[in-house]
């Protein structure tokens, strides 16, 4: 027995896959079923089509209609489209003769000649079986295929004003932060938003892209238009699970969420350190990042008022998360505003408190003159 008969035992052997199919060829295998097998077997990762083989792996040979290989070939090409170009092996194992049909990974989707559409998958027991291929699964497979590039696609019911600039401004400040490529510092915005895939023209008008809405879009439109965008950030150890994080943010707002978490940098320095070490740093981290007194959250929200220096420069500085330094901003200029609402602000303020002293003695005082009149008619 020679290498590739022996080859071709062993893959046998191992029963059916999601590459590779057996056909059994006793009453003749219909032309249509033969079609549809390697046409699936194209729209998934191609394989092996092994006629004269039963489901069990018993060799029962090849029809003696389907002894002409190359009527084969022609069927299968003159009916699939685009045509799929197949590989035929013949071996004779015992007395049986099996046909090896290699079948190539498609480079497009492919039907047959009469508009069937399949492709495979794994069953949950581990069986290959051809399933419909729906329109919504185009994209993902053309994708695959690089084809074509989903996060290109515009997104038409919305504009470049849709997109949010704190988000651009932290593209920028990342791109300066990672030591990216300078030249991207010197775009304006909107060279900036094209040279990065994040907006395309159609019809002369501006709209982002999938990209630019995962990057800079806003979280209400990210649930509109990309309601299954989710970030998920796990961290096991072993087959515990240490970490599980969900987002709907936008990429780069979840990058630095999960960066400067200091949960996350716990479980990093556990990966790295030993349980001494690691107490140690605990206890650090808590006294910076979760002890911040009055005078330095006025710190933070000043210098981050003032544009002097980034969110990120600021939170580095401070070590605190960028979205608390946002986050003490808003709370400042808030805060601000009420401060200068005037004295008359906060004369009412001061009026309403002391009407409220005064209901509270009042019904004090009814309280305890209702009690004297009980008293007096019980002595009575």
């Amino acid at each position: 027995m020679d290498s590739k008969t022996q080859e071709l035992i062993d893959i046998i052997s191992k029963g059916e896959t999601l590459k590779v199919e057996f056909k059994s060829d006793l009453k003749q295998l219909p032309d249509r079923e033969l079609i549809a097998t390697a046409m699936s077997l194209s729209n998934s990762e191609g394989g092996d089509l092994l006629l004269g083989v039963e489901d069990d792996g018993s060799i029962t040979g090849v029809h003696s209609n389907h002894l002409n290989m190359m009527g084969i070939v022609a069927l299968i090409a003159n009916k699939t489209s685009p045509s799929v170009s197949v590989k035929i092996e013949t071996y004779d194992i015992g007395d049986k003769k099996v046909a090896r049909i290699r079948v190539p990974k498609g480079r497009q989707l492919v039907s047959t000649s009469d508009g069937l559409l399949q492709r495979r998958r794994l069953m949950a027991n581990g069986k290959p079986e051809a399933v419909p291929f729906y329109p919504h699964e185009f994209i993902q497979r053309q994708s695959a295929l690089g084809l074509m590039d989903p996060s290109a696609m515009p997104i038409l019911e919305l504009g470049v004003k849709d997109l949010n600039p704190l988000e651009r401004q932290r593209i920028r400040e990342a791109v300066n932060l990672y030591r990216g490529d300078s030249a991207l510092l010197s775009l304006t915005d909107e060279e900036l938003d094209g040279a990065l895939g994040l907006i395309c023209e159609v019809d002369g008008v501006q709209h982002p892209t999938l990209a630019g809405l995962l990057m800079m879009g806003r979280e209400e439109d990210l649930r509109k238009y990309v309601p299954s965008h989710e970030v998920a950030f796990q961290v096991l150890e072993g087959t515990d699970v240490r970490m599980n994080e969900f987002f709907r943010k936008p990429l780069l707002q979840v990058f630095e969420e999960v960066w400067w978490s200091p949960k996350t940098r716990l479980v990093y320095f556990e990966c790295l350190f030993d349980n001494k070490q690691t107490k140690f740093l605990e206890n650090r981290m808590a006294r910076k990042y979760k002890s911040h007194t009055p005078s330095v959250k006025v710190k933070v929200a000043l210098e981050a008022a003032g544009n002097q220096k980034t969110t990120n420069q600021i939170a580095s500085e401070y070590m605190v998360s960028p979205s608390q330094v946002t986050e003490w901003k808003g709370q400042l200029i808030d805060e601000a505003e009420n401060f200068f609402q005037g004295k008359r602000r906060r004369k009412t303020v001061e009026m309403h408190e002391d009407v409220e002293y005064l209901q509270q003695q009042i019904g004090k005082l009814t309280t305890q003159i209702e009690w004297l009149k009980k008293k007096q008619r019980m002595e009575s």
